[in-house]
């Protein structure tokens, strides 16, 4: 016999999220764009 499995619906977590210290991560997205801009400019 075949076990009868029952559908739950996907619910993703709501965004954005809450227990992200937003102030620290841009300062860190923004020096990585920075490098990103520089090694760019050495190819």
């Amino acid at each position: 016999m075949q076990k009868a499995y029952r559908r739950r619906p996907f619910i993703p977590v709501k965004l954005p999220p809450d227990k992200i210290n937003w102030r620290a991560l841009i300062s860190v997205l923004g020096k990585a764009h920075e490098m990103i801009g520089r090694y760019d400019g050495i190819l």
